[in-house]
Protein backbone atom coordinates (compact mmCIF):
# COMPACT_ATOMS: atom_id res chain seq x y z
CA UNK A 1 0.00 0.00 0.00
CA UNK A 2 1.68 2.84 -1.30
CA UNK A 3 -0.52 5.99 0.55
CA UNK A 4 -3.39 5.56 3.47
CA UNK A 5 -6.29 4.93 1.84
CA UNK A 6 -9.23 7.14 1.62
CA UNK A 7 -11.40 6.17 4.23
CA UNK A 8 -8.81 5.54 7.21
CA UNK A 9 -7.65 9.07 6.45
CA UNK A 10 -11.09 10.32 6.59
CA UNK A 11 -11.53 8.35 9.65
CA UNK A 12 -8.31 9.53 11.31
CA UNK A 13 -9.55 13.23 11.17
CA UNK A 14 -12.67 11.93 12.05
CA UNK A 15 -14.74 15.00 12.98
CA UNK A 16 -12.68 17.41 11.61
CA UNK A 17 -13.55 16.67 8.12
CA UNK A 18 -16.06 19.30 8.42
CA UNK A 19 -13.07 21.61 8.04
CA UNK A 20 -12.63 22.37 4.08
CA UNK A 21 -9.46 20.56 3.20
CA UNK A 22 -6.76 24.07 2.96
CA UNK A 23 -6.62 23.17 7.17
CA UNK A 24 -4.70 20.41 6.66
CA UNK A 25 -1.44 19.62 5.52
CA UNK A 26 0.58 16.77 4.48
CA UNK A 27 3.56 16.91 7.39
CA UNK A 28 0.75 17.20 9.94
CA UNK A 29 -1.62 14.19 8.18
CA UNK A 30 1.91 12.24 8.33
CA UNK A 31 1.97 13.67 12.26
CA UNK A 32 -1.66 13.02 13.20
CA UNK A 33 -1.43 9.36 11.57
CA UNK A 34 1.54 7.94 13.06
CA UNK A 35 0.58 9.17 16.69
CA UNK A 36 -2.28 6.31 16.28
CA UNK A 37 -1.32 3.66 13.80
CA UNK A 38 1.94 1.66 12.72
CA UNK A 39 1.25 2.92 9.45
CA UNK A 40 4.41 1.06 8.32
CA UNK A 41 2.93 -2.19 9.44
CA UNK A 42 0.06 -0.79 6.97
CA UNK A 43 2.26 -0.22 3.98
CA UNK A 44 2.68 -3.89 4.05
CA UNK A 45 -0.94 -5.18 3.66
CA UNK A 46 -3.56 -5.69 1.03
CA UNK A 47 -6.19 -3.37 2.39
CA UNK A 48 -9.14 -4.63 1.02
CA UNK A 49 -8.83 -8.30 1.93
CA UNK A 50 -7.53 -6.75 5.31
CA UNK A 51 -10.19 -4.69 6.24
CA UNK A 52 -12.73 -7.70 5.25
CA UNK A 53 -10.63 -9.61 7.67
CA UNK A 54 -11.16 -7.44 10.04
CA UNK A 55 -14.77 -6.60 9.71
CA UNK A 56 -15.30 -10.78 10.48
CA UNK A 57 -13.36 -11.31 13.21
CA UNK A 58 -14.86 -11.28 16.83
CA UNK A 59 -13.55 -7.51 18.11
CA UNK A 60 -12.10 -9.87 21.01
CA UNK A 61 -9.73 -11.75 18.17
CA UNK A 62 -8.40 -8.43 17.25
CA UNK A 63 -4.98 -6.88 17.74
CA UNK A 64 -4.01 -3.36 19.41
CA UNK A 65 -3.64 -1.99 15.77
CA UNK A 66 -6.33 -3.98 14.38
CA UNK A 67 -8.64 -2.60 16.83
CA UNK A 68 -7.41 0.82 15.81
CA UNK A 69 -7.86 0.78 12.60
CA UNK A 70 -11.22 -1.03 12.60
CA UNK A 71 -12.17 2.58 14.65
CA UNK A 72 -11.24 4.81 12.74
CA UNK A 73 -12.65 2.92 9.16
CA UNK A 74 -16.10 2.94 11.26
CA UNK A 75 -15.40 6.60 12.42
CA UNK A 76 -15.35 7.50 8.75
CA UNK A 77 -18.81 5.51 8.00
CA UNK A 78 -19.99 6.97 11.05
CA UNK A 79 -19.19 10.45 10.20
CA UNK A 80 -20.66 10.03 6.59
CA UNK A 81 -23.77 9.09 7.92
CA UNK A 82 -24.43 11.39 10.44
CA UNK A 83 -23.80 14.60 7.71
CA UNK A 84 -25.86 13.18 5.44
CA UNK A 85 -28.46 12.75 7.40
CA UNK A 86 -28.34 16.28 9.24
CA UNK A 87 -28.14 17.87 5.37
CA UNK A 88 -31.60 15.67 4.74
CA UNK A 89 -32.66 17.29 7.97
CA UNK A 90 -33.08 13.56 9.42
CA UNK A 91 -32.54 12.51 12.90
CA UNK A 92 -29.29 10.14 12.69
CA UNK A 93 -30.36 6.62 14.16
CA UNK A 94 -28.22 6.31 17.69
CA UNK A 95 -27.85 2.82 16.68
CA UNK A 96 -24.42 3.72 13.94
CA UNK A 97 -22.63 4.49 17.35
CA UNK A 98 -23.18 1.47 18.70
CA UNK A 99 -20.14 -0.34 16.93
CA UNK A 100 -17.87 2.30 17.14
CA UNK A 101 -18.18 2.45 20.90
CA UNK A 102 -17.74 -1.29 21.19
CA UNK A 103 -14.21 -1.10 19.52
CA UNK A 104 -13.55 1.48 21.61
CA UNK A 105 -14.13 -0.56 25.00
CA UNK A 106 -13.22 -3.59 23.57
CA UNK A 107 -10.04 -1.72 23.49
CA UNK A 108 -10.00 0.04 27.04
CA UNK A 109 -10.65 -3.51 28.36
CA UNK A 110 -7.92 -5.61 26.53
CA UNK A 111 -5.16 -3.18 25.31
CA UNK A 112 -5.45 -0.10 27.65
CA UNK A 113 -2.93 0.54 30.57
CA UNK A 114 -4.34 4.19 31.72
CA UNK A 115 -7.35 5.56 31.62
CA UNK A 116 -5.48 8.53 30.03
CA UNK A 117 -3.82 6.60 27.02
CA UNK A 118 -3.52 8.65 23.52
CA UNK A 119 -5.92 6.70 21.61
CA UNK A 120 -8.91 5.70 23.99
CA UNK A 121 -9.20 9.65 25.25
CA UNK A 122 -8.67 10.38 21.45
CA UNK A 123 -11.48 7.58 20.72
CA UNK A 124 -13.47 9.15 23.39
CA UNK A 125 -13.68 12.46 22.02
CA UNK A 126 -14.70 11.30 18.54
CA UNK A 127 -17.74 9.19 20.19
CA UNK A 128 -18.46 12.01 22.21
CA UNK A 129 -18.75 14.59 19.51
CA UNK A 130 -20.44 12.08 17.39
CA UNK A 131 -23.43 11.71 20.05
CA UNK A 132 -23.48 15.49 20.74
CA UNK A 133 -24.39 15.97 16.48
CA UNK A 134 -27.51 13.73 17.19
CA UNK A 135 -29.18 15.77 19.90
CA UNK A 136 -30.06 19.56 20.23
CA UNK A 137 -29.80 21.91 23.17
CA UNK A 138 -28.03 21.50 26.66
CA UNK A 139 -27.77 17.81 25.95
CA UNK A 140 -25.58 18.63 22.89
CA UNK A 141 -23.21 21.44 24.82
CA UNK A 142 -22.64 18.89 27.52
CA UNK A 143 -21.56 16.39 25.17
CA UNK A 144 -19.52 18.81 23.48
CA UNK A 145 -17.32 19.94 26.75
CA UNK A 146 -16.58 16.24 27.03
CA UNK A 147 -15.69 15.74 23.64
CA UNK A 148 -12.85 18.75 24.46
CA UNK A 149 -11.95 17.40 27.73
CA UNK A 150 -10.92 13.99 26.46
CA UNK A 151 -9.40 15.63 23.35
CA UNK A 152 -7.53 17.38 25.87
CA UNK A 153 -6.19 14.41 28.32
CA UNK A 154 -5.45 12.53 24.40
CA UNK A 155 -2.65 15.48 25.04
CA UNK A 156 -1.12 14.28 21.23
CA UNK A 157 2.00 16.75 20.14
CA UNK A 158 3.59 17.92 17.31
CA UNK A 159 6.88 17.70 15.96
CA UNK A 160 8.47 20.44 18.83
CA UNK A 161 6.14 18.98 21.58
CA UNK A 162 3.51 21.65 21.02
CA UNK A 163 -0.32 20.34 21.26
CA UNK A 164 -1.36 19.27 17.48
CA UNK A 165 -2.41 22.15 15.36
CA UNK A 166 -5.76 19.41 14.53
CA UNK A 167 -6.21 19.30 18.48
CA UNK A 168 -6.90 23.33 17.98
CA UNK A 169 -9.43 22.63 15.05
CA UNK A 170 -11.12 20.22 17.06
CA UNK A 171 -11.64 22.63 19.51
CA UNK A 172 -12.88 25.24 17.62
CA UNK A 173 -15.96 22.25 16.57
CA UNK A 174 -16.93 22.24 20.27
CA UNK A 175 -16.70 25.89 20.85
CA UNK A 176 -18.91 26.79 17.97
CA UNK A 177 -21.16 23.49 18.85
CA UNK A 178 -21.79 25.33 21.90
CA UNK A 179 -21.88 29.03 20.47
CA UNK A 180 -19.02 30.07 22.26
CA UNK A 181 -18.30 32.31 18.71
CA UNK A 182 -15.59 34.05 20.48
CA UNK A 183 -13.34 31.63 21.72
CA UNK A 184 -14.07 29.50 18.80
CA UNK A 185 -12.43 32.92 16.96
CA UNK A 186 -9.27 32.90 18.89
CA UNK A 187 -8.87 28.89 18.88
CA UNK A 188 -8.96 29.42 15.06
CA UNK A 189 -6.50 32.23 15.31
CA UNK A 190 -4.15 30.18 17.63
CA UNK A 191 -4.09 27.53 14.53
CA UNK A 192 -3.61 30.23 12.10
CA UNK A 193 -0.34 31.73 14.00
CA UNK A 194 1.03 27.74 13.23
CA UNK A 195 0.06 27.79 9.80
CA UNK A 196 -0.96 30.98 8.29
CA UNK A 197 -2.69 30.86 4.97
CA UNK A 198 -4.91 33.73 2.98
CA UNK A 199 -8.31 30.85 2.55
CA UNK A 200 -7.73 30.47 6.89
CA UNK A 201 -7.47 34.42 6.87
CA UNK A 202 -10.62 34.51 4.90
CA UNK A 203 -12.44 32.20 7.45
CA UNK A 204 -11.11 34.33 10.10
CA UNK A 205 -12.18 37.80 8.79
CA UNK A 206 -15.84 36.49 8.76
CA UNK A 207 -15.87 34.88 12.15
CA UNK A 208 -14.27 38.37 13.80
CA UNK A 209 -17.09 39.94 12.27
CA UNK A 210 -19.65 37.69 13.71
CA UNK A 211 -18.44 38.48 16.83
CA UNK A 212 -18.35 42.12 16.14
CA UNK A 213 -14.82 42.72 16.06
CA UNK A 214 -14.37 44.25 13.21
CA UNK A 215 -10.96 45.97 13.49
CA UNK A 216 -9.64 42.60 14.14
CA UNK A 217 -11.43 41.97 11.25
CA UNK A 218 -9.82 44.36 9.20
CA UNK A 219 -6.24 43.22 10.00
CA UNK A 220 -6.24 40.00 8.95
CA UNK A 221 -7.76 41.41 5.92
CA UNK A 222 -4.95 43.21 5.90
CA UNK A 223 -2.82 40.01 6.09
CA UNK A 224 -4.68 38.01 3.89
CA UNK A 225 -3.86 40.72 1.47
CA UNK A 226 -0.01 40.60 1.75
CA UNK A 227 -0.40 36.74 1.56
CA UNK A 228 -1.95 37.16 -1.49
CA UNK A 229 0.68 39.28 -2.86
CA UNK A 230 3.84 37.44 -1.98
CA UNK A 231 2.09 34.01 -3.34
CA UNK A 232 2.01 35.82 -6.88
CA UNK A 233 5.18 37.50 -6.65
CA UNK A 234 6.47 33.82 -5.85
Amino acid sequence: MNKTPSLLTKGLKGPMNIFPLFFFHDDLDNLWQSTSLDMQRLEHMHFGSYLKNLEKAPLSYLSEQDLKVLFFIEAAKVYERIMSDLKRNEEPPIEILFKLESIGEVYKLEHCKSSKESFATLASAFVSFFHALMYRGNRSRKLMVLAEHYMEEANLKDEKGRPHPYTLLFKVLTQVGRGLWREATESLREYSELYPGSHVYKVLIRMYEKIGLTSVANLFREKRQETLERNVAA
